[in-house]
């Protein structure tokens, strides 16, 4: 998941991966260096960055922040998270289906400007999620034979 967010005469580049959570920034082009879990230096400059893709992702220059991915509304959120609810039905497998569905909801709802879009997007990544989780809770009950 990658987003470009212009601040002033810099292009910032924000990539999070989403199956290792893993982060890179880049200012204009140029890559910043890693220092710790939330600390990324580019010469003399070091930055700061606070939040994930879910929560929303800010980034401190030392003197004002910059948002390179927006916060949900209370509203999106609940729309983000509903497909979390087969966890409670399907478990671990359920979970994990239900978590791809609300990262995919993180992505595609922030994209939409029109509420009832953001709603499909919410009743189609339960729908599939619950597809998937059936399909592989099923597989997974043969493969152990019972």
């Amino acid at each position: 998941m990658t987003n470009w967010v212009l601040h002033g005469d810099k292009k910032i580049c924000y990539s999070e991966d989403f199956w290792t959570g893993k982060k890179t920034i880049s200012i204009n082009g140029e890559k910043l260096q890693k220092i710790n879990k939330r600390t990324y230096q580019c010469g003399d400059n070091r930055y700061t960055i606070k939040g994930s893709y879910l929560t929303g992702v800010e980034l401190f220059d030392g003197v004002q922040f910059v948002t390179l991915v927006r916060k949900l509304s209370t509203f999106e959120m609940i729309l983000c998270f509903i497909p979390l609810l087969i966890a409670f039905v399907g478990g671990a497998i359920g979970g994990l289906c239900g978590g791809a569905a609300c990262a995919f909801n993180a992505v595609f709802i922030r994209k939409s400007d029109k509420m009832i879009m953001k709603i499909l997007y919410s009743v189609l990544s339960v729908i599939v999620a619950f597809v998937a989780y059936s399909i592989l809770a099923s597989v997974f009950l043969r493969l152990i034979g019972a």
